[in-house]
């Protein structure tokens, strides 16, 4: 059995170093890179796909393919047998993989028997359809711990080798790597995007703030108060994560951005803006239907108050908090902390 060659390691050694390289302005490295990679595993067609589960059934995040026999209708009939797709998709559970299964190059021969695989949906839904019935096919289950990162994989009209084996495992750390960064990445940019779009919802100055009360994004009336009073701000604001006076007051909000270091809404203290934070936490409550004691907890999470400090207030325990703001996140849509206060501030 053939292994890799010194010029498959110097070939993959090179891949691994783009796929290392996080350029924001540039599509994922994975996207442009699957040319390559396919051609350094000799297979036919390459695909990379993270499936999602959604009310309607299964869709995709990603859907990154190369060399793909008619792709428009490859990509259908995928996003097809997924919409219906049961519990395991393709013999592997998605929501959490087999531990057996996570990071690994594993054939087609390997998960099922040639009858299983035939007589299975996604043999006859997408594949036959496709043409690639006959193809050979070796994976990956990219996972972060136990979540799927993605599907990662090709087909070969011959069988699979050792050499290709060796050589996508070779790849499946940096994959895993950049899948993570990539995940948490996104994470960041929709809590920032909600963050700005609720910043300019406050009507009056509001920033986003560090530990040290260094400002990081703030609204127009924020922009408009620096101009003026900028070494003021910036002494109220430290002042209020020291939780000591000062003569400009602000109301703080802990914000738990995925990704990245504690940070604050900062939000000048005034009595429209104290009255428009509890109208937006009544709105919110009304229109997802909380129980009395989701509002209570509600409020203290808007100011800015951690679990702990919500427990002791009202006599519950952290774990309590914590169901009750899952609950919360679940009936509002929302994935974070974060996302629960701006959709509070801003209405949704």
């Amino acid at each position: 059995m053939a292994k890799p060659s010194k010029a498959d390691t110097d070939r993959a050694r090179a891949i691994v170093a783009e796929l290392d390289v996080l350029r924001l302005d540039q599509p994922s490295a994975i996207t442009t890179m699957l040319g390559a990679m396919r051609e350094l595993l000799e297979l036919e067609s390459l695909a990379c796909v993270t499936p999602v589960e959604r009310t309607s059934g299964w869709g995709v995040d990603r859907f990154d393919v190369d060399n793909i026999p008619n792709p428009t209708k490859f990509r259908h009939l995928t996003l097809q047998y997924l919409q219906h797709a049961p519990r395991r998709i393709g013999w592997f559970d998605p929501v959490r993989p087999e531990p057996e299964q996570r990071n690994l190059a594993l054939e087609l021969t390997e998960l099922c028997t040639a009858e299983e695989h035939k007589s299975s949906r996604g043999y006859r839904e997408v594949l036959v359809p496709t043409g690639m019935h006959h193809h050979h096919m070796i994976r990956s289950l990219i996972c972060d711990g136990a979540s799927l990162l993605a599907w990662f994989g090709g087909f070969s009209q011959n069988a699979i080798d050792r050499r290709q084996r060796e050589l996508l495992n070779t790849l499946v750390p940096t994959l895993r790597r950049r899948l993570a960064t990539e995940q948490r990445l996104g994470a960041v940019a929709r809590a920032t995007a909600a963050l700005e779009a609720a910043l300019e919802q406050l009507g009056v100055p509001a920033f986003v703030v560090g530990n040290n009360g260094r400002v990081f994004e703030s609204n127009e009336p924020g922009k408009l108060l620096l101009q003026t009073q900028r070494s003021e701000v910036a002494q109220a604001i430290r002042a209020a994560l020291a939780k000591k006076p000062s003569q400009l007051e602000f109301e703080l909000t802990r914000l738990g951005i995925p990704g990245s270091a504690e940070h604050w809404l900062a939000v000048l203290r005034t009595k429209s803006s104290s009255v428009r934070v509890t109208q937006a936490v009544a709105r919110a409550c009304a229109r997802f239907k909380l129980s009395p004691r989701q509002k209570d907890v509600l409020a203290l999470v808007v100011q800015g108050e951690s679990n702990a400090s919500i427990a002791s207030a009202l006599g519950v325990t952290e774990r309590a908090v914590e169901l009750h703001i899952s609950a919360m996140l679940e009936r509002m849509g929302v994935e974070n902390r974060v996302l629960l206060v701006s959709a509070v501030l801003l209405g949704r």
